[in-house]
């Protein structure tokens, strides 16, 4: 497995608060020995290499993150348990071979092994098998703990993308809703302009209308004082006319009276 570089530096380079600080920032488990934290690390940005230097950052897609952390948990706990596997199956092929190097060894030198000497080959194998299962029942518990500890993540993320859905749900509600009222107020505006419209128009009608029958009676007004005046200069024709008749009337009448005088004159002077 290659080494990765983070910020520059190898994994193997790095210090254990380094290490786990790393490790946070992933979201992945802090605990376990220097070897184990590195593995961890190495095998979470082999699966995700692109998440390699950003520590993290993918906050909204925490299912998809969540799941990738998961399996590099896994994968990771896997390979330790293999390495653990083989490194204990070396030792106990080390033991055995050694075991057959000084049985060899003896049976060239015609020499058996002594009871002491088998005692102590059973006590080593013995003890050699209790390490054995030892480790094996180290490792159960601790892929158990790590299970455990795996399914309240898991828990703990759809518990977080529960929420994170039902704050979408919350927000998208709030936004229709705050674009249903801007709906509404749009509309009420509308009515209102096209009613203001509506009564502007009517006003000018009505204005329209008064300026027409305003026109109208001062057409009328002025039609009626051009009557008058005309029947006023007709009858100031007329009573001009009378007068030169009466004028006319009376200086005939006095022609006649003094024609009489003088008549009445003349037949007194005949007499």
């Amino acid at each position: 497995m290659s080494d990765i570089l983070i910020n520059g530096k190898p994994i193997s380079s790095l210090r254990v608060v380094d290490l786990k600080e790393e490790l946070e920032k992933r979201g992945l488990s802090k605990n376990g020995r220097k070897d184990e934290l590195i593995l961890r690390l190495q095998s979470f940005l082999e699966v995700n290499p692109e998440g390699g230097e950003g520590g993290g950052e993918g906050e909204n897609d925490e299912g998809d993150t969540t799941d990738v952390i998961e399996a590099s948990r896994l994968e990771a706990e896997r390979r330790r348990h293999e390495e653990e596997q083989r490194q204990i199956k070396r030792k106990e092929e080390e033991c055995a071979r050694r075991e057959q190097e000084l049985q060899a060894l003896r049976e060239q030198l015609g020499v058996s092994p002594t009871r002491q000497e088998q005692e102590k080959a059973e006590e080593e194998s013995r003890r050699a098998e209790a390490e054995r299962q030892k480790k094996e029942e180290e490792e159960r518990q601790k892929r158990a703990e790590e299970e455990r500890k795996a399914e309240e993540e898991r828990k703990r993320a759809e518990q977080q993308r529960l929420d994170q859905e039902r704050r979408q749900r919350e927000e998208e509600e709030a936004r229709r809703a705050e674009e249903e009222r801007r709906r509404q107020e749009n509309e009420r505006r509308r009515k209102e302009e096209e009613m203001r419209l509506a009564e502007e128009k009517q006003k000018k009608e009505i204005q329209k209308r008064l300026e027409d029958e305003k026109r109208k009676l001062e057409a009328e007004r002025l039609e009626e004082e051009r009557r008058i005046k005309e029947q006023n200069e007709e009858l100031e024709k007329e009573k001009k006319r009378k007068e030169e008749q009466k004028k006319k009337e009376e200086k005939r009448r006095q022609e006649e009276e003094e024609q009489r005088r003088n008549e009445e004159e003349q037949r007194r002077i005949k007499k």
